[in-house]
């Protein structure tokens, strides 16, 4: 597709969006399909040839859309809202087309710099302290938009791991992490989002769930009773997740006494979850709940003024919040909004810093890959950005209001009627309310409503009763919205009640087929928790009474699963219990286990799944927000569509890089956000004139580095269409066509690639136990395949011995990879806790089976017990490809072996049949992933992922509370179970546009034109005597130097990028510094591969001949001392182990041939040694460069070291 079609395809798409919003009203609000209703629709393999735009415009409305739930309806009452709006979709248009990839400041200045700038915007609005504000004086703070809630609660809990683990290896300096992570304990209420119970599973510490009061609020005093019998225990307390808004019932946990009654544990860190009612606090009358002291909210708002300064008494003792934008803030899935206390604390419990990806700036300016799991990152704060500049905070405000005024109106027309009671407090846009009657009836009550379409709601367990909950979600809805749902649940219980009373035991069901008792609904995947006698024989042995009651449950293959039914003050301890996540048939689980209860049922209607949760208090008011503009859009959209396909065609006229320095744009925006709405023609004006100049074009024709990043037009128009309709994806109920389309598309591109048929869902192959899911980026899906393969391993090895801590097997676990493998490897390991040892490869860089099979052997020898192997197709460094088939024999000789292959990049080369060769021995791998976003111009975030074994995978991650349960997940399994996050995009959207507009011999075409580009430039390089090249050019990279040294290599490499005419990136192969050389986009040439040698011959002569002995060259121009920071050191990435910063503690068994246990390093020390590093490397440079210059040109003034 051309910028000519996209024009027109973009506006069309446009009109889509707007026809489709417009009505919204005339479809049902959920989908009446069936579990595997696409696959019948779609065929069972992608096109072979491109599709016209008309015919996928057509199924999109008639196959995917009947089986979209529409989370914009304003019938939809659901979970919490789904940000959506048309400066949202604006901002996601624009960050799809530049495509770069933001993972440090070097990679694209204004990404991370727009990013800190806006996070800090937001934070002032909220309200939070100074001291998360990363461009405060003084501050050691800041923000970072992550992909979920779920992901910003993982990375705290392993931030708060990590200094804990530390402060105990000061103490007890030769025991293993593993051992001392048995002692640490994590606390949240019984009302926590289920993401707390998951990051303790991941982060494999215990987490203590505590009841709340009757309001559903944590206590302070509930705390410190649970803390201090801990310690009693011996256990050490390292973390509480506090919640403001909690998704049962939008009720708040009490910060200030929570954070007051801490002081006494002043190692703890202390989380704020604010996902839904957060962005409330931009009204300052609802900044007191901030503060959340158990008094009514009416005596607040008469205590505290308005001044928010005074009123941060709870917020001041917190180390992390976190609130979603992408829930109540109009702004598209994914924006999860993180900030930090201290940054550094964060960030060393994430850092791997190999040395191609620092540059010379790291002291100056922040790299968002470290406060993570991922290191690529999307450019989402374009589209926050546009959101707050285009509504301005009174805007929002009005639109918070607005839905407050909504849910109370609500509440008083459920108060006006007897038969219905409200069960919560309502401060926000939450209302849970139920029939007067048993929880039966209730539960008959949402099922019939759900089921006629009319409107969707979802249910929660307030007080142990079994509610309704209503939430006002769409951004349009009005007062008639309110009286119509109120009317048709009123129509619906009147008739329900007639017919109770005809017949007290009929059940009304959607299908009388699907009849699940809530005990068969629980024996798939069930939110769990154990009891702390049998994960803690310290507790068993004090004899500490147990407080509850149990009683049996049958489940759904004739065994007996003991439930709990906690009293009121009863507290539960929550623990990895991966292991037990086995087939129905695994006879060795006979623990007893006990259910968190948090025993929100589910009614027999599949709709019937729940989420979300929020809340605060309420002013009334009259205000009327800002509705959506259609005709605006119109117009705006087809604007942006004529700029995007502008910045395309005149991309070449631009520098490829910019040539400014850290914090450039601080100074051109405002310091907060704008008070009011700002127009669309001010915020591009201002975005190309302030921000586009901090940009690095990734898809510039003069663009080399990396390996590129995908942004075809049809995949920017896939993620319009995701945005316009806004559905979130966390289960099958939530949005079936989301969850069936990706399968279907992981199955189209797994035969495309020709992988083995155990990779393809049930749906393509019916003896199948595999399938997959996409990810956000490869770090996410090795991150999450170690997962899997650590809970597996563990289980294994744990076998009957149920009284033993599973963390005491960590020690025991080491995984392999090449030393050329990626770093988030390393990272992934790092997280896991596990042991890294890394192998040297082969004089072609790859990875050999007789060199994995010696360090297995020797540390089997030594104790250890392998888990875990990486291969990789297609190194960062030079494209090798490790030896799978030999890699695969050693992995069969020990079962217990999880083999993955990272193919984030050489992978997609298989769509090609010449190149299938290299994937040889994929047969024996455990999990696959790939990058489409790399080489097959998707954009950026589609990782796909495949596993052998879907139920090996998923035991890692399953954590079910009934609330997102429904009555077909013995069938489907839910995306949420596939890794960190619970919710998702409808990523698959793009990857269906392009495999359809493309086909795949199109796709097959741009591999070829990139593979013969690679082989046309090394033709090149080879013709130039001056140069060699020092890889095996097989996928389009050619790594290349110069004849001389590696200083003269370096800089030469800094002038080129310097000069902002071409961008390139190192990396070291084969000891050797060289320059690497890619050319991804879609539409390069002969032509322009000639040009880009030709400009780097230009600058190879240019240098070479400042180095020619006869001339004494005395220069007008600047002299190259001014390279030394500006330019070599921020374009010198090159591949090593940052051994010299980052240093790694030796285990017991002195493992110190790569094995990388994890030490926590001082805050001061990192600094420090950061700054030491970076003389030593620079002194280093000079002196060696002056000894090569001086050995080589003696005449030459230039000798003394200046370069």
């Amino acid at each position: 597709m051309d910028s000519k079609e996209f024009r027109k395809r973009g506006t069309e798409m446009v009109e889509y969006i707007c026809q489709y919003l417009e009505t919204l009203e005339d479809r049902r609000v959920t989908p009446s399909v069936e579990p595997g209703y696409l696959r019948s629709l779609i065929p069972g393999e992608a096109p072979m040839n491109a599709e016209p735009w008309e015919k996928i415009m057509e199924d999109v409305e008639t196959k995917i859309m009947p089986g979209v739930t529409h989370w914009q309806h304003p019938r939809f009452h659901a979970y919490f809202p789904s940000g959506n709006s048309f400066p949202s979709i604006l901002g996601d248009m624009l960050g799809d087309a530049i495509g770069c990839i933001g993972f440090s400041w070097a990679a694209s200045p204004a990404c991370t710099e727009l990013e800190t700038i806006v996070l800090d915007w937001l934070g002032k609005a909220i309200g939070l302290p100074d001291d998360f504000l990363a461009l405060k004086e003084g501050s050691k703070g800041g923000g970072v938009i992550q992909t979920s809630a779920s992901e910003c609660i993982l990375v705290t809990m392993l931030a708060a791991r990590a200094q804990a683990i530390k402060t105990l290896k000061l103490r007890h300096p030769f025991v293993e992490e593993g051992h001392l992570l048995s002692k640490l304990m994590a606390y949240c209420s019984k009302e926590a989002h289920s993401c707390v119970e998951k990051a303790a599973m991941i982060s494999f510490v215990k987490l203590r769930i505590l009841e709340p009061d009757s309001n559903c609020s944590l206590r302070g005093e509930t705390l410190m009773k649970a803390m201090e019998e801990d310690e009693l225990q011996g256990l050490i307390p390292f973390f509480v997740s506090t919640t403001l808004g909690t998704t049962g019932s939008c009720s708040f946990d009490a910060l200030d006494e929570i954070g007051r009654s801490l002081q006494k544990f002043p190692n703890v860190w202390l989380h704020v979850d604010a996902a839904y009612a957060g962005n409330a606090f931009i009204c300052p009358e609802l900044k007191p709940l901030l503060k959340v002291i158990q008094f009514a909210f009416k005596m607040a708002l008469k205590i505290f003024s308005n001044d928010v300064m005074k009123i941060f008494q709870g917020i001041e003792y917190a180390d992390s919040f976190n609130t979603n934008p992408n829930k109540w803030l109009l702004t598209s899935f994914d924006c999860s909004t993180l900030w930090v206390r201290d940054r550094i604390r964060l960030t060393s419990a994430l850092v791997v810093d190999p040395l191609y990806l620092k540059h010379g700036y790291s002291d100056a300016a922040i790299d968002y890959r470290h406060w993570g799991v991922p290191l690529s990152r999307r450019f989402r704060s374009l589209k926050l950005w546009f959101v707050l500049r285009n509504y301005g905070i009174s805007g929002l405000q009005e639109y918070i209001r607005h839905h407050i005024r909504l849910a109370k109106k609500f509440e008083k027309l459920v108060l006006k009627d007897k038969r219905f009671e409200v069960c919560n407090d309502v401060k926000l846009g939450l209302v849970c309310f139920r029939l007067r009657g048993s929880d039966k009836l209730n539960e008959k009550l949402l099922s019939i409503i759900n089921a006629s379409g009319k409107l969707h709601m979802v249910p929660a367990s307030v007080n142990e009763r079994y509610t309704i909950r209503f939430c006002a979600v769409a951004q349009n809805a009005t007062d008639e919205d309110i009286e119509y749902a109120w009317d048709a649940i009123t129509d619906f219980a009147a008739e329900l009640l007639e017919k109770e009373q005809d017949d007290d035991f009929v059940e009304i069901t959607e299908d009388p087929r699907k009849k699940h008792t809530l005990a068969q609904k629980r024996s798939f995947f069930v939110r769990m928790v154990s009891d702390p006698k049998i994960y803690n024989p310290a507790i068993n042995k004090a004899g500490t009474p147990r407080l509850s009651m149990e009683v049996t449950s049958p489940t759904g293959d004739g065994t007996t699963v003991t439930v709990q039914s906690p009293p009121h003050e009863s507290t539960w301890i929550s623990w990895p219990l991966a292991f037990l996540f086995n087939s129905t048939d695994d006879s060795k689980n006979d623990v007893t286990l006990r259910f968190r209860h948090l025993d929100v049922k589910m009614g027999s209607s599949r709709r019937n799944s729940a989420t979300g949760g929020g809340s605060s208090p309420s002013p009334e008011n009259n205000n009327k927000i800002m509705a959506k503009n259609y005709e605006e859009f119109r117009k705006h959209g087809k604007q942006m569509v004529d700029y995007i396909c502008d910045y395309v065609k005149t991309m070449e006229e631009r520098p490829v890089a910019p040539t400014i320095d850290p914090g450039y744009l601080v100074p051109l925006l405002a310091d907060e956000m704008p008070k009011k709405s700002e127009s669309y023609n001010d915020v591009m004006d201002d975005f190309e004139k302030k921000i586009m100049p901090g940009v690095l074009h990734w898809n510039h024709p003069n663009f080399f580095a990396y390996f590129g990043a995908g942004n075809a037009y049809p995949s920017v128009l896939g993620d319009m269409l995701s945005s316009g309709i806004a559905a979130i994806g966390f289960s099958w109920a939530s949005c079936p066509a989301l969850t069936e389309l990706e399968a279907i598309m992981l199955d189209w591109y797994a035969k495309a690639l020709d992988l083995p048929e155990f990779f393809l869902s049930k749906g393509s192959n019916s003896e199948s136990v595999g399938g997959g899911a996409i990810q956000a980026s490869a770090s996410d899906a090795i991150f999450s395949c170690m997962c899997a393969a650590r809970a597996r391993a563990i289980k294994k090895l744990k076998g009957d011995n149920y009284d033993t801590h599973d963390s005491v097997y960590l020690p025991q676990l080491v995984c392999y990879a090449s030393t050329e493998a990626h770093s988030s490897v390393e990272k992934a390991a790092k997280m896991n806790l596990v042991k890294l040892r890394v192998i040297e490869p082969d004089s072609h860089d790859s990875m050999r089976g007789d060199a994995l099979e010696r360090a297995i052997e020797r540390d089997i020898a030594r104790g250890l017990t392998p888990f875990f192997v990486v291969a990789t197709l297609g190194t960062t460094s030079q494209v090798a490809f490790d030896n799978l088939v030999e890699i695969g024999h050693v992995c069969k000789k020990y079962p217990s072996l999880w083999f993955h292959v990272d193919g984030a990049y050489g992978g997609n080369a298989f769509i090609v049949p010449e190149m299938r060769k290299l994937k040889a021995g994929m047969e024996f791998v455990d999990s696959f992933e790939v990058n489409p976003n790399k080489l097959l111009m998707t954009a950026f975030d589609c990782t796909c992922m495949w596993v052998k074994n879907i139920l090996d995978f998923t035991a890692a991650f399953a954590v079910d509370p009934l609330y997102l349960q429904h009555q077909h997940e013995t069938s489907v399994v839910d995306l949420r179970h596939f890794g960190t996050p619970l919710s998702r995009r409808f990523r698959s959207l793009k990857l269906y546009f392009m495999f359809r507009m493309y086909g795949l011999e199109g796709l097959q075409s741009h591999v070829r034109r990139v593979i013969s580009m690679g082989k046309h430039f090394e033709k090149l390089v080879k013709a130039d005597d001056r140069f060699e090249v020092r890889n095996d050019v097989f996928l389009g990279l050619v790594c290349f130097r110069l004849l001389n040294s590696d200083a003269v290599n370096q800089e030469f490499l800094a002038r080129m990028n310097a000069s902002a005419k071409i961008h390139l990136t190192p990396a070291k192969v084969k000891g050797k510094y060289v320059i690497r050389f890619v050319a991804n986009q879609e539409n390069c040439n002969e032509a322009q591969i000639e040009s880009a040698w030709k400009t780097i011959q230009t600058f190879a002569t240019e240098l070479l001949a400042e180095l020619a002995p006869p001339k004494r060259i005395r220069a007008s121009r600047p002299t190259l001392r001014k390279l030394d920071r500006t330019h070599s050191q921020r374009f010198s990435f090159t591949r090593n182990v940052s051994q010299e910063i980052y240093e790694r503690q030796p285990s017991i068994q002195k493992l110190m041939d790569g094995a990388t246990p994890i030490v926590v390093i001082d805050t001061d020390y990192i600094l420090q040694s950061l700054q030491k590093a970076t003389q030593r490397n620079k002194e280093a440079a000079q002196e060696h460069e002056s000894t090569e210059i001086k050995s080589k040109t003696p005449r030459n003034p230039m000798a003394n070291g200046s370069a």
